[in-house]
């Protein structure tokens, strides 16, 4: 029996990458050999997942043709519920303006409602300082946060955009050292600038900020590996290792600044 073999693949071709698994197609872009789970398709016909983002285009990045609100809901959409399809697809080297448009954005928006539960919290604070000062003065009552809510607000843009780079630069270092970095700092980039939908979350008081650092992370990961044709294993430990780092040097401070206290005299707990 003639065995049946996809159109325009040579009998016995394999993917270039998984050399294990057969090819059932090739890229329109550059001619590779891609297996089952390697190849995109797309409006443009099948292609490789290395010149599939060179030549797509995020919604976001097409706000001009389809409108900036739809282009903002279907972003939104594919970066919260299908990162892994939207990262492996997206653009890797088409610039930051986009994504840093992207990131700001969706600060704006988040900080925004985390402003609104701030100054609300403020309230019930300041009404609750006379009957109960305890109570009101975690709440803070004394209107000591305000300046710090309203503040944080109208900087959000800046630390987001400055926060993007800098971590950015610390999780494509890591990547590389766990051999996942199979393409620029740009994607890095770009992947963690999307992520920032996560922002969004913030609309739930109380448990939204919660939650949108666990599913930033998650969407991360699956972004990262997506985009950098790498394993999740990799991505995972792209974005552990500096939370890791970071929590580890601010148990340090924690602890040296208690026992600094403990050292002067100050009654420790």
């Amino acid at each position: 029996m003639t065995e049946i073999v996809p159109q325009g693949v040579p009998q016995g071709a394999v993917c270039a990458t998984h050399v294990d698994a057969p090819a059932v197609a090739t890229c329109r872009r550059c001619g590779t050999f891609v297996c089952a789970a390697c190849v995109v398709a797309g409006p443009l016909g099948t292609m490789c997942g290395a010149c599939a983002p060179k030549i797509g285009r995020t919604p976001w990045e097409e706000r001009a043709q389809i409108g900036w609100f739809a282009a903002w809901t279907r972003t939104a959409k594919a970066t919260l519920l299908d990162p892994t399809g939207f990262f492996r697809t997206h653009p890797a080297d088409f610039g930051y303006g986009s994504p840093v448009l992207w990131a700001m954005l969706n600060a704006l928006i988040g900080g925004f409602f985390s402003m609104l539960w701030g100054l609300a919290q403020t309230a019930i604070g300041m009404s609750l300082a006379g009957s109960n000062p305890m109570v009101g003065a975690m709440l803070g009552g004394g209107g000591e946060n305000l300046v710090i809510t309203v503040a944080t607000f109208l900087l959000a843009p800046l630390i987001v955009v400055v926060s993007l780079f800098v971590m950015a630069g610390i999780t494509h270092a890591c990547l590389a050292m766990v051999g996942g970095a199979n393409r620029s700092f740009d994607t890095t980039f770009r992947t963690l600038a999307y992520c920032q939908t996560t922002q969004l979350f913030q609309v739930v008081p109380i448990l939204g900020p919660l939650a949108a650092f666990v599913w930033n992370i998650v969407i991360e990961i699956q972004g990262l590996a997506a985009a950098h044709g790498t394993s999740t294993g990799k991505a995972a430990a792209a974005i552990v290792i500096p939370l890791c780092v970071l929590g580890g040097c601010a148990i340090a401070l924690v602890v040296a600044l208690v026992s600094m206290g403990g050292m002067a005299g100050f009654p420790t707990f």
